[in-house]
This record gives structure tokens, sequence and C-alpha cells, in this order.
């Protein structure tokens, strides 16, 4: 199965954790909040902690080896944002400065316990593996999260700036903004990014 005709409409992201550390490799890029944001998933799910896992819209889970069990999900997902007409919708625009990234958003209505999360990606990283048991294997990485920050929307008209220099460390880096329902993950919104 191709993964490229979903890309132009979902945008995957990889969270490493660290509860794997224990055994002989500390993943670079694992961080012990993406480990809590796994496990406040499992609870809501609710599932069990495991890897490679994908969540999708924050409601399932599955094995993430399981291709054609994401694949058909996928497609299920994208006809039913086809067939229903969202509720909510939230307009962002985007200012960039020499010193930072500044994003304004407005909402027709308020929302509680909505949070626009912005993640900072890397698109493609290798990294050697010294000990474990992938010990001497090059294991190659895509849309690792390397920064994630969330900021609850607590007005309908709003602005949030992020400084530049610490969300740039490098050119190959993406910035990525997401509407994320802490306690409501099904809840249907459009975002709007012109």
């Amino acid at each position: 199965m191709n993964p490229e005709p979903y890309l132009k409409t979902i945008y995957p992201l990889s969270f490493h954790v660290t509860y794997w550390d224990y055994i002989g490799w500390k993943d670079p890029y694992g961080n012990e909040e993406f480990s809590k944001r796994q496990e406040r998933y499992a609870k809501a799910i609710p599932t069990r902690l495991y890897t490679p896992q994908v969540v999708l819209n924050g409601s399932r889970d599955y094995v993430g080896s399981n291709r054609s069990a994401i694949f058909y999900s996928l497609d299920a997902s994208l006809q039913e944002r086809k067939e229903q007409e969202a509720k909510y919708i939230l307009n962002l625009k985007s200012k960039l400065s020499s010193d930072s990234v500044e994003v304004s958003y407005s909402l027709p209505c308020s929302l509680e316990n909505l949070e626009l999360q912005f993640a900072l990606v890397e698109k493609g990283i290798t990294n050697s593996v010294k000990r474990g048991e992938n010990s001497s294997c090059e294991l190659p990485s895509t849309q690792v999260d390397i920064f994630l920050q969330n900021f609850e929307i607590s007005s309908d008209i709003s602005c949030i700036c992020l400084p530049r220099k610490s969300l740039f460390p490098m050119l190959c880096y993406l910035l990525v903004y997401f509407v994320y329902f802490p306690f409501f993950p099904s809840k249907r919104l459009t975002l709007r990014a012109p």
C-alpha cells in the first residue's frame, strides 16, 4: 500500500518514548512528555502501552506494523469527514519574522478544553544503534517530533508568539500546528490555515 495519497490530507507525527531506554540503547529523540502523552491516550481509548503504536484522531489505536488496518481506518475516517460537515471552524494565520513565528487564530464560538498544539518535526533521521536488540543497525525515522508545545484556547480571538531561535535550530525542521481536545478526542473541528 502506498502512503503518498494520504499525505495530502493527513500529517503523521512520530512521538518517541523513553520507557525502552533501559534495554541498552537510549533513543536520542525519546521524551518523557511523549511517554506521558501515550499513557493519557492509553487511559482515554482505553488500550495498553506498546510500540510501535498508531493513534488515529485520538480515539483509535493500531499496531504500527499493521498497514492494512491503518489504511482501512484512514480511508473510513477520510470518507466520514467528506460526508459530515464540521460544527466548528478555527481560522489560523501565521507570520514569520526574523526572531519569531506569530500565529493568530479566531473561533466563531467559545469552546472549553481546546488546545492548539505546535510540533517541531524533523522529516528524516537515521541513527546508529550501539547497544540493545537493534545493535549495529541503522534505524531510519520520519516525521520525528522534536518539540511539542500546548496552548489552551481561552478566547475567541487571540495570538500566540513562538521564539524562532529555539524552534528552528536547523533548516530541515517543519512547524506543524493542530487542534487537540484533551477530554473530547472525537469532537469534530475544521482548521483553516491560509
